[in-house]
């Protein structure tokens, strides 16, 4: 079974649809700001062993990434809030360490697509 695209851009055509061009490309904004504070806040509930805090953090991140057609990150989120609700710490790290990479990934295409969003 292969892996699934990191980025949908079918996402953000949708969003277009739903709204705007001026509101996918909002959305999109929002999407990164918000990826960039929970990001943060899930590394410093991590380092301090907070799993609820972790699991309050990648929450939003898990909704919103499927709605902005960040696939990778959703698939991420998704495992790092399951795992720390049930308390399962041994891949967190990594996992963790995996979600920031796949943001670092989609990040250029989220650019690419937010310029694409015809008016």
């Amino acid at each position: 079974m292969s892996e699934p695209a990191e980025f949908d851009p079918g996402a953000i055509l949708h969003l277009r649809r739903l709204g705007s061009a001026e509101f996918a490309r909002e959305m999109i904004d929002l999407f990164q700001s918000l990826a960039e504070q929970k990001l943060a806040t899930a590394r410093l509930a991590l380092a301090a062993g907070d799993l609820q805090a972790l699991a309050d953090a990648v929450h939003p991140l898990k909704s919103s990434s499927g709605g902005i057609g960040a696939r990778a990150m959703f698939e991420l989120a998704s495992r790092i809030e399951l795992l720390s609700l049930r308390g399962e710490r041994e891949s967190l790290p990594q996992l963790l360490t995996e979600l920031e990479a796949a943001y670092a990934r989609v990040k250029p295409s989220l650019a690419s697509a937010r310029e694409s969003v015809a008016p």
